[in-house]
């Protein structure tokens, strides 16, 4: 026992050594001040910029319709939709006419009882009130007759209306969303023909938070111009596509479900139907697609790459004597 306590105390120890210095290697970049827009980033749903239901003015049965008045139907500005039967109509421009004539001879007539009337005065030399002076000269017959004159001529006018009415025609270069008549349906003002939707602008109805809209330009008039915007659609346009628009308008209510901003952002002619070469793929409605909307630019700042950032708001530095520093950074 005494050998082993005598061993225990006089056991040899360890002497502390300095370690030597290793660094580590490590990737490092310059950050320099520079200027940089802003680029908002959002997914959005094509929607209809123009779209109407189209109904006749008229009553009839409906005798030919475009070839094009189909589903998915190209329709140009004032082209034939569809002729309603005009025959009626035609017989009621006819009456009308007749009507009119009519009137004008009774005119006539009157302006020459008229014309004798005076004749007379002036071979009586009576004097007399402006009043009975043109009683006697048949003025208020001449009116009445020349009253009655303007009402033929109105319901000629009506008339030739309604006969121009028989004949639907598009109000916009159009695509035709549905069709609700066929050759031999009896239609009145209030029958649907078809719902047409233009062709000219879509909009793209895209989300993006409430307080990324500081960095957006959005007109508040027809006039302005608004922030441009690149769309994409990687799940069906080949690599490489993209199409561009204009923020034209910011809704005033906010997307229901996850309390987003909706901005609209209007695309010419949508479906490429402008000739021309390299002409982008179309933007079919209803389509979900990606937009990046360009904002605002910021001036005197650090861009960095989203792995420099350490914790949400720090960086590592090098400084000049090649050690780590850790600072934190103000987001822009």
């Amino acid at each position: 026992a005494g050998i082993a306590m005598l061993l225990m105390r006089t056991k040899p120890q360890a002497q502390r050594a300095a370690g030597a210095t290793r660094g580590q290697l490590v990737e490092t970049m310059p950050a320099q001040p520079t200027s940089a827009v802003v680029r908002v980033r959002g997914m959005g749903t094509v929607v209809p910029a123009t779209e109407v239901q189209l109904n006749p003015r008229v009553s009839g049965e409906v005798l030919s319709i475009a070839a094009e008045l189909v589903p998915g139907g190209y329709l140009d500005e004032g082209e034939t939709l569809l002729e309603i039967d005009p025959t009626d109509y035609r017989l009621a421009v006819s009456q009308a006419r007749s009507e009119v004539d009519a009137v004008e001879s009774d005119v006539a007539l009157e302006m020459g009882r008229q014309a004798v009337a005076v004749q007379e005065f002036d071979m009586l030399g009576m004097t007399m009130s402006d009043e009975e002076r043109d009683r006697v000269l048949r003025k208020p017959q001449l009116e009445k007759l020349q009253a009655g004159l303007r009402t033929a001529e109105a319901r000629l006018e009506q008339a030739r209306v309604d006969l121009a009415r028989t004949t639907n025609s598009v109000p916009f270069n159009a695509v035709v969303r549905d069709r609700y008549v066929n050759v031999g349906t009896q239609v009145t003002p209030g029958t649907p023909l078809a719902r047409v939707v233009g062709t000219d602008t879509f909009w793209v109805e895209v989300t993006v938070p409430v307080r990324e809209l500081q960095w957006i330009r959005i007109p508040r008039s027809g006039g302005e111009p608004g922030a441009t915007a690149r769309i994409y659609n990687d799940s069906s346009w080949p690599a490489g596509s993209v199409r561009t628009g204009r923020v034209v308008r910011l809704r005033s209510d906010l997307e229901p479900l996850g309390r987003m901003a909706r901005l609209l952002i209007a695309v010419e002619d949508p479906l490429s139907l402008e000739p021309g070469e390299g002409n982008p793929p179309p933007l079919l409605l209803g389509e979900y697609v990606r937009v990046e909307i360009e904002g605002r630019e910021l001036n005197d700042i650090l861009v960095l790459d989203r792995k420099w950032l350490r914790g949400g708001d720090s960086v590592w530095l090098m400084d000049h004597d090649n050690q780590l520093r850790i600072r934190k950074v103000e987001m822009a």
